[in-house]
């Protein structure tokens, strides 16, 4: 007896009684708060979590690699890109230096025939005025001419008037 008397002795010493209400309690507890149920609902919360997460990681494991296939096919697009600009700029300088020339030509067509009409108006001119001169002397020398015979006057009246009647 004495063994029992000590087991029970050591036993509200050593906290075990207060160990096991305590573990009493909080079963007590845990059925009337339904702790099980938020526990499960956190550990649900927490499981969609880490799901997410995996689709998260998944999504842009998936955005790296397009990025990364982006980035490999860069180089390609942009020679691409620079050729495509050299041809357009070859054809663009082509054009230009033709258009170029083709203006040079018709500016020279023109100051040639600009010089050609010139030439030709200052030819008239001076044969206009010679014409002119010419007349005047002609006639200042048939002045002189009569003034220095007046027979040279009735010898062309006749003369102008022979030539009326053969006409």
């Amino acid at each position: 007896m004495q063994n029992i008397i000590e087991i029970f002795k050591y036993i509200l010493e050593s906290n075990i009684i207060n160990f096991l209400i305590m573990v009493w309690l909080l079963c007590i507890l845990c059925k009337k708060f339904e702790l099980s149920s938020i526990l499960n609902k956190s550990v649900d919360a927490v499981e969609d979590y880490i799901e997410k997460s995996k689709c998260e990681k998944q999504n842009s494991v998936k955005k790296i690699k397009e990025a990364q296939d982006l980035m490999d096919k860069l180089p390609s697009q942009v020679e691409e890109i620079e050729k495509f600009t050299k041809q357009k700029t070859d054809v663009f300088k082509k054009q230009l230096e033709e258009n170029t020339l083709k203006t040079i030509q018709k500016v020279e067509n023109n100051i040639e025939k600009i010089k050609n009409i010139d030439e030709k108006k200052t030819s008239n001119a001076i044969m206009e005025r010679s014409f002119y001169m010419s007349i005047e002397k002609a006639q200042s020398d048939i002045i002189n001419m009569l003034k220095s015979d007046p027979n040279l006057h009735n010898k062309f009246i006749d003369e102008s008037l022979n030539e009326l009647e053969k006409i």
